[in-house]
């Protein structure tokens, strides 16, 4: 996933520095798969992801992501797949 806080920061040796100065933070944020056959049920599973935030400029961003309707892991891999097949 893109975070629109990197565009506004530069990476350097100790991480990345945000436009203010501060080096950025980040909070693992978990999201539920609901990739069910019914609304909200899917198998249990989540999807976890490290989301920057600048501590000077923002909130920390919640700990608890929106539900994925499929695992993007799930879709990178028939993107390999699909590219895979038309390059035959």
């Amino acid at each position: 996933m893109s975070h629109p806080i990197l565009d506004e920061s530069t990476l350097t040796d100790d991480g990345w520095v945000h436009k203010c100065g501060t080096t950025l933070l980040s909070v693992t944020v978990t999201h539920s798969i609901h990739d069910g056959p019914g609304p909200l049920s899917g198998g249990g599973q989540v999807h976890s992801e490290m989301v920057p935030y600048c501590p000077n400029c923002q909130k920390p961003p919640s700990t608890i992501g929106a539900p994925l309707k499929e695992d993007p892991r799930d879709v990178s891999e028939r993107e390999i797949l699909r590219r895979m097949r038309d390059n035959r």
